[in-house]
């Protein structure tokens, strides 16, 4: 639920350039996008915390397509022909793997980070909402 009629939330960041990549991926394939916020993160981003994430609003009759291509184009979303087999027989064992062990191994970093520095970075990911939940089916009248 967004505070715009008829938009939808789909994805959103705290850093403007990973926003505006989105929003470019998202235009490209004919979606219309708004983004409330980005330009006040881009005029100061050392408040980006302040502010929140930025939201990325399409349609909602277009919202579960964007959160499919989003999800798509995010690293391990989706593997294409051949990804499998040439991942197994030669490719870096620190690249592929279990996505989960990639995004526990950048928590980790982002911890270290936090306890030599002591400053919390925002995480400069992108988050794709989760799917919208459909009502249940209701079994047919016999």
């Amino acid at each position: 639920m967004s505070g715009f009629t008829g938009f939808a939330r789909v994805a959103s960041a705290y850093d403007p350039l990973e926003v505006t990549m989105a929003v470019a991926l998202l235009e490209g394939a004919s979606f219309t996008v708004l983004t409330p916020g980005l330009n006040l993160h881009q005029v100061v981003p050392m408040n980006a915390m302040a502010f929140g994430p930025i939201p990325i609003l399409v349609p909602d009759a277009e919202a579960e397509a964007a959160r499919s291509l989003l999800e798509a184009t995010r690293p391990g979303g989706c593997e294409g022909p051949g990804d499998g087999a040439e991942g197994a027989a030669g490719g870096d064992a620190g690249e592929s793997g279990d996505p989960r062990l990639r995004g526990l191994r950048s928590r980790l970093v982002d911890l270290v980070f936090f306890a030599m520095s002591g400053l919390s970075f925002p995480r400069d990911r992108l988050s794709v909402d989760g799917r919208l939940r459909r009502p249940p089916e209701t079994p047919p009248e016999t």
